[in-house]
């Protein structure tokens, strides 16, 4: 088993942190997912546009991913001033409640790293993601998998409206299409 303790108060501070750059988003912003990693002594929380640590007792190596806003409701609604949380197979406890989450163990560096987006990302941030040499574990546990695959469909839909005027000129579109993804990024189409 895996754990760390803090106080609430320290807690609710990352969470205020945490948000402070999405305050005027959309509410896509409610959507937004915290990860956090365990090591020794200290919880690193990570939000889009922004990481935090904190000094706390640990127990363990792990990292854990759930929706910031619901986490900071679950510490929020704790009653003893320092919050213990556990982190067992496929959930979390926190005091006595049990709560579904993305939880890996590190036995390996394979999704340690956080990824770092920022805090307006778009979608050539996310595509980029790819070729930033990022594992498939990393980008697969920060759920990140289906917003690059639309950021790609969207940047092919907008390559083949740029096409269209171009295909008069007899410019064969997989030269075309590979001339724009040389131009933004080493990935191949």
């Amino acid at each position: 088993m895996v754990s760390f303790s803090a106080p609430k108060t320290e807690l609710l501070e990352v969470f205020k942190k945490l948000k402070a750059g999405h305050k005027h988003r959309s509410k896509k912003v409610f959507n937004l997912i915290c990860e956090v990693t365990i090591t020794d002594n200290k919880a690193t929380f990570t939000v889009a546009g922004a990481t935090i640590n904190l000094s706390c007792t640990t127990k363990g190596v792990a990292k854990f991913t759930l929706p910031l806003y619901y986490f900071e409701d679950l510490i929020k609604t704790h009653k003893d001033k320092n919050v213990s949380i556990e982190i067992h197979p496929e959930e979390i406890k926190i005091g006595t409640s049990f709560i579904s989450a993305n939880i890996t163990y590190i036995e390996n560096d394979d999704i340690l790293r956080s990824i770092d987006l920022p805090l307006n990302f778009t979608d050539i941030d996310l595509i980029n993601l790819i070729s930033d040499h990022y594992t498939e574990d990393e980008i697969s546990f920060n759920n990140l998998r289906e917003p690059i695959e639309e950021a790609l469909a969207r940047f092919d839909q907008k390559i083949r409206i740029a096409y269209k005027p171009l295909k008069a000129y007899k410019i064969p579109f997989d030269k075309f299409q590979s001339a724009i993804y040389e131009l933004i990024t080493p990935l191949k189409p």
